[in-house]
C-alpha cells in the first residue's frame, strides 16, 4: 500500500501526462483535478472547432494501458473515461459529477462511456432535483430508518443491527443513500437527518418490541459534517436522555473518511461520549488512504472492514491485505465486522479468518422496524 506522500506522487505524474497529451496534440484542453483520483478536462467549442472529445478520450486512455512508473514500482491504472456535451447532456455541476460517480457502473477497463447513452436514465432526473426531493422528505416524514442485522460469530446469534436510512419521495420512488446522503451534507439538511435517525433509533431501543429482540445494541452512523460540529457530543446525549436508554445499547460508526479530516473536534467528540460508555465502530475500512496513526489514536471498539474484501477471487494482493489487516486489527484489541457477506462459504471463510461479526443479504437485507423485529422472533 502507497502513503499519502506516494499516492499524490502517483496524481502528479497522470496529470503531468495527460497536459503533455494535451500540448503535443494541441488539444486546447483545461485540465483540473477533481477528487479521489478523478480528472476533467474541458474543451471549448469555440477554441477547438476541430476537436472531437472522443479523440481526445482515446488518446488518454492508450496513454495509460501499462500504467504508470513510481519509484520503480509499476503501478496498474484502472482506466475509465466519460464524454459528456455541455448543456445538452448536462447543465449543472452536480449532473456532471453523477456522471464521473457513476463511471464504475458502466465503464470497464479503458471503456470510453459516452454520457448522452445514460443521461436520460431516471437517476439524473433525481440528482437534479435532489435539493428539493431531501426537503420534501423532511417535511413529510418521508425518510424511514431500516435494520440490517449483524451475526455473532462466537455467541452463534444476532447481537447487534446496523440503522440505515431509506427515502422513499412520491414521484421519484426509492432515492438511494448514495444520492441524497452526499447531497444533504452538501446542502446541510444532513444534521435534521441525523437527528430524525437518532430519535427513531433510541425510540425504537425504548420500546418493548426492541427488548423482545434480544440484541444488544444498535449502530448508528454518523457523517463526517456531523462528526465535525462541536455539539455533536452533547446532542447525541441529549437524545439519549430524552429516550432514557443506557449507553451501551448504541454504538456510532464513524466513516474512514471522518478520520482524514481535522482531528481535535472529532478526537474531542469521541472522548466525551466514549467517557459516557458509548462505542465507536470504523466503518468502511478499506476504501479510503487509511492513516493508521489517526486510526490508532481514536478510541475505536470495532472496525468494519468494507465488503471490497469479499471479492477476493484471483486477487492475490488484496488477500494479503485482508489477512494483515485482521491481525493488526486484532492486535489493536478490536473487534471486526466484516459486510457484504452473501454466500455460505464467505460466511465460513471469514469467520474462520477471525472476524467477530457478520453482516449481509445471507441472513438478511436491510428491513423495516417491523419487519426486522419479525424476522428476529422467527430466528
Amino acid at each position: 500500500m502507497f502513503s499519502i506522500e506516494g499516492v499524490n506522487g502517483i496524481k502528479k505524474i497522470i496529470a503531468d501526462r495527460i497536459q503533455n497529451i494535451n500540448e503535443i496534440n494541441h488539444f486546447g484542453a483545461e485540465i483540473y483535478y477533481i477528487e479521489h483520483g478523478k480528472y476533467r478536462l474541458i474543451l471549448s467549442a469555440e477554441k477547438k472547432k476541430n476537436t472531437d472529445p472522443i479523440v481526445v478520450a482515446e488518446a488518454i486512455r492508450n496513454a495509460f494501458v501499462n500504467g504508470v512508473d513510481y519509484n520503480r514500482f509499476e503501478v496498474g491504472l484502472h482506466v475509465a473515461l466519460c464524454v459528456a456535451r455541455i448543456p445538452e447532456d448536462a447543465d449543472d455541476s452536480e449532473v456532471l459529477k453523477s456522471f464521473s460517480d457513476d463511471l464504475y457502473l458502466h465503464a470497464a477497463n479503458g471503456e470510453i462511456t459516452r454520457a448522452w447513452d445514460v443521461a436520460g436514465q431516471d437517476r439524473y432526473e433525481v440528482i437534479r432535483h435532489i435539493d428539493s426531493i431531501i426537503e420534501r422528505a423532511l417535511l413529510n416524514r418521508s425518510f424511514e430508518v431500516y435494520y440490517q442485522p449483524i451475526y455473532s460469530v462466537t455467541e452463534k446469534r444476532f447481537n447487534s443491527a446496523e440503522a440505515l436510512l431509506r427515502l422513499k419521495d412520491d414521484k421519484y420512488g426509492f432515492v438511494s443513500p448514495e444520492i441524497f446522503i452526499p447531497a444533504a451534507e452538501k446542502n446541510g439538511s444532513i444534521h435534521k437527518i441525523g437527528e430524525f435517525v437518532l430519535n427513531e433509533v433510541c425510540n425504537f431501543i425504548a420500546s418493548d418490541d426492541y427488548e423482545r429482540t434480544g440484541l444488544d445494541y444498535i449502530e448508528v452512523n454518523l457523517s463526517v459534517t456531523q462528526c465535525m460540529r462541536p455539539d455533536m457530543a452533547e446532542e447525541v446525549q441529549d437524545v439519549m436522555k430524552k429516550y432514557d436508554i443506557s449507553a451501551d445499547s448504541i454504538n456510532l460508526e464513524i466513516t474512514e473518511t471522518a478520520t482524514s479530516f481535522e482531528q481535535s473536534t472529532l478526537e474531542e467528540n469521541l472522548s466525551k461520549l466514549t467517557d459516557k460508555g458509548i462505542t465507536f465502530s470504523l466503518d468502511d475500512f478499506g476504501t479510503g488512504y487509511s492513516n493508521m496513526q489517526r486510526i490508532a489514536s481514536l478510541p475505536l471498539h470495532i472496525v468494519k472492514l468494507d465488503k471490497i474484501f469479499t471479492k477476493l477471487e484471483g486477487n492475490r494482493n488484496l488477500e494479503v491485505i485482508l489477512h494483515n489487516s485482521i491481525r493488526m486489527i486484532k492486535d489493536m484489541n478490536m473487534k471486526i465486522v466484516i459486510e457484504g457477506i452473501e454466500t455460505e462459504d464467505k460466511l465460513e471463510y471469514f469467520s474462520s479468518l477471525g472476524c467477530d461479526y457478520i453482516q449481509g443479504y445471507y441472513f438478511s437485507k436491510p428491513i423495516p422496524k417491523n419487519e426486522f423485529v419479525a424476522f428476529l422472533a422467527q430466528s
